[in-house]
């Protein structure tokens, strides 16, 4: 699974449950110099890498191999 997959899991399955119970306390966020910042921001290499250490917000950590 890629992590652009693994992204729309995360979307469906994590993130928008909870913004059906709970509202955003704001609609956008920026930085003081007004540079609008992602929701979630993601390498744009390496995925498989983030994805067996760091994992989603709101998941549990991926299980360590070793």
């Amino acid at each position: 699974m890629t992590l652009k997959n693994h992204l729309t899991r995360w979307k469906k399955e994590t993130l928008d449950p909870l913004l059906n119970r709970f509202s955003e306390r704001r609609t956008d966020f920026k930085t003081s110099s007004e540079i609008p910042l992602p929701r979630l921001a993601l390498p744009q290499d390496g995925g498989e890498e983030y994805l067996e250490k760091l994992g989603f917000p709101g998941e549990y950590p991926p299980p360590e191999s070793g």
